[in-house]
Parts: C-alpha cells; structure tokens; sequence
C-alpha cells in the first residue's frame, strides 16, 4: 500500500511537471519564431481566406497550413451542420474526432469565451493526463513512476503539443487504458475505450480489443458512442476517399528510404536524410519488437489492443502520410505506447533507442524554426 501510494504520488508530481514542459515548448516556438502570436501554433495560411472572426490569426506562407486549423474550428461549433465545414479539408473525418475540441467549445461556453486558449491548455493537459498514467502503470509493474515522463516522447505526443492536434488525446485515452487493465480499474478501462473512438477513428482497436479478449459486455458498450457519433456525422458528410494517405507501410518505408525529403541547403538536406534513415529502421524495429511481445500474451486487452493498432497503422503509410515529418509517425503511436512501457519495465534498450529515432524527426524539425 505504501509503495502503492508512493507511486501515485511520483505519477501526480510527474504530471505536474510535464505542464511547465510542454508549455514552455510551446510559448518558445511562439515569442520565437511567431511573434507572440499564439494562434501561429493552429498552423493556418491564406488559402483559402479564412472566415469572418479570424483577422488577428498568424498566417503561414501559403502551403505552410496543418491539422490543427480544423480543429480549431470545431471547437467553435462541433455539432454538424458544421458552420465551418468548406474549410474543412475533409468534414467526415475531422468531424469525427470530437473529443478534444468538443472538450474546448464546452469548457469556452459555446466557443464564446476564449476557445484558442482553452483548446491550448486541453492539449497540455492530456500531455500531463498521459504521463500520469503512464507512471502509475510503471509504478504498477515496479519500476518508478518518474518515468511516465517518456510519454512525452511518442511521436503522436510531440506533434500534437508542437502544432495543436489531437492524437495527444487519443495517446492519453490508450495509456489510460493500460493503466487501467494493469491495475483491474475496470470503471477506468471502459470510460477510455469509450473516449478513444470519440478522439480518432483508430481509437476503436480499444473497444474492439475488449471484445476480443472475452469482455464482450465492455467492448459494446465501449463501441457506442463512438459508433453513434460518427454515424450522426456521416449522416451529413460523406466519408472521402484519401487514397494519398492509406499504403502498405512496408512499401512506403522503402519508397521513404529512396526518395528522400528535398531542402534547399545540401547540409541541411543530408543532415535530414540521415535523421529519417534512423527514424525509418527504429520503426522497423519497434515493430518487430512488438510483434514478439504482443502475440504471446495476445489474450491481454492491452496486447490486443497493441496488436490491433500496429494493424491500422500497417496501412497508414501513403504519401502524404509518408512524407510528412510530423505525421507518420504520430499515427502510429499508440501501439508504440505499449512497447516503450514493456521496454522501461524489462530496462530493454533498443526499443527504447528506436523510439528515440522516430521522435527525433519531428523534434529536429521543430527545433530547427527556433534557430532560424
């Protein structure tokens, strides 16, 4: 019971201190490299102009927008009819995945009281929530909870604090839910399963994963409101073929090899190409690594869901996905959540190395604006 409640309180400390973390990140890519702006964190451009309301918003040179414009719109108005659906690249989809933003527009009153800023602090703090469950989950299989800090790490877990997208919320709903199974909080288990498919679509594999491992009764009730949400979505927006993002990840992990990222300055150029050779094998490692440790304990929810992750992303390496250094990465995540735990209990260092590849892209990338 003591070491028990020691663990819980290292967790709770680590959480805290995760928030300074990121938000210190955050505001240093803002005062900067963006003028103070905070709204430069959203990553909008000009094309096309955004909608009455948005004057005072950073604009990025045209092609320099990213997944956290939409989102932002959605936490001012996240029941569909969406008001800001024809800025939306793809309304089935973004719409689907209300949890953090639908979060910002309640907590904002509606979107009417500062929902830039409260979207910010949610992203934050589902970054703390991870590493809160992340540590209790270490703490539980006898390794410190300090070392829920490593959430930070995942790559889904840097993009989203750098540029304010959601997968950081579905990565606190997964870690959760390994906490939960580990420790036989069942209450707490099903309230992220339920949670997850409501962040992204891939966050079905947890509901899924209970009906797979004999809690038939769980994993239905679990799927629901996901499956309800999405249907009331796609009942307004039809679902949109994004053949750019979807490819067999081993041919795309080939194709990233040989055609790598173009930059205008050679040492710039081979300093990226040598960081995505690295990230590209630590992927193929942590692969097989999971492979190893997940199909034998496959009747275990958190291996299945593992499992079951590492599936979806299997065909989660088309071009766009591909190509992009904040992207491929973070979409697999999940299951590399699981690994990076198994490694850390069993003091595995070369999942835990391989990891550190993959993070470093995005990370470079990010670290790069600040020296500009």
């Amino acid at each position: 019971m003591v070491a028990q409640s020691g663990g819980e309180r290292a967790a709770r400390l680590a959480a805290l201190l995760a928030l300074p973390l990121v938000f210190g990140w955050q505001a240093a890519q803002v005062y900067l490299g963006f003028d103070g702006n905070w709204t430069a964190l959203f990553y909008h451009d000009s094309n096309p102009p955004l909608p009455q309301g948005f004057e005072e918003t950073y604009l990025h040179p045209v092609g320099g927008d990213y997944d956290g414009q939409y989102y932002r719109y959605l936490a001012r108005d996240p029941v569909p009819p969406f008001a800001y659906a024809k800025w939306f690249d793809a309304p089935a989809q973004r719409g689907s995945r209300i949890l953090l933003p639908g979060l910002a527009w309640a907590l904002s009153f509606g979107g009417r009281a500062a929902p830039d800023a409260i979207y910010i602090l949610l992203v934050d703090l589902f970054a703390a929530a991870g590493v809160y469950c992340a540590g209790r989950w270490l703490a539980a299989m006898g390794r410190s909870a300090w070392l829920g800090l490593c959430f930070l790490l995942l790559p889904g877990v840097v993009s989203s604090v750098d540029r304010l997208l959601i997968d950081v919320a579905l990565a606190a709903c997964v870690a959760g839910f390994y906490m939960a199974a580990e420790t036989g909080n069942r209450r707490l288990m099903l309230a992220c399963a339920m949670a997850a498919p409501l962040a992204r679509e891939t966050g079905f594999a947890l509901p899924v994963a209970l009906l797979l491992t004999g809690n038939a009764r769980s994993g239905l009730a679990a799927f629901l409101p996901g499956a309800a949400w999405t249907a009331a979505v796609l009942a307004m927006y039809p679902l949109q073929a994004r053949p750019r993002e979807l490819g067999f990840l081993p041919v795309e992990w080939v194709r990233r090899l040989l055609e790598p990222r173009p930059h205008p300055e050679p040492a710039a150029e081979a300093l990226l190409r040598s960081l995505d050779v690295a990230a590209l094998l630590g992927l193929a490692i942590l692969f097989f690594w999971t492979l190893r440790h997940a199909l034998p304990r496959i009747a275990d929810p958190q291996a299945m869901a593992a499992l079951l992750f590492l599936a979806g992303g299997f065909f989660l390496g088309g071009i766009n996905v591909m190509s992009d250094p904040y992207h491929w990465g973070r979409v697999q995540s999940p299951w590399m959540l699981w690994i990076l735990m198994r490694a850390l209990v069993g003091g595995r260092w070369p999942p835990l190395l391989a990891l550190g590849a993959v993070t470093l892209t995005p990370l470079a990338h990010s670290a790069r604006r600040l020296l500009d």
